[in-house]
């Protein structure tokens, strides 16, 4: 469902700074790996903020290269990637 909170992993081109992405992004992201030439950047949320989160990327200048859906993620947590207290 559109509602379903997962787990998506993006590749973008080039080297990317978890605190710089951070800064602004609409959710919170967690760099997986990163090199020179790309970085594996993870977020958990629905597809709507996936569409936020694409903007974003997208308004910061970097060129997505791949987007996977992961599984879905535990019932508490919200689509803010943080967990409910």
């Amino acid at each position: 469902m559109i509602e379903d909170v997962c787990t998506y992993t993006i590749e973008v081109r080039g080297h990317v700074d978890e605190n710089d992405v951070n800064a602004t992004s609409p959710l919170r992201l967690e760099i997986q790996q990163t090199t020179e030439t790309s970085s594996l950047i993870a977020a958990c949320t629905d597809q709507c903020g996936m569409i936020a989160l694409i903007r974003h990327l997208h308004g910061m200048g970097l060129v997505i290269e791949s987007l996977h859906k992961g599984v879905k993620s535990q019932p508490n947590q919200t689509r803010s990637g943080r967990r409910e207290s």
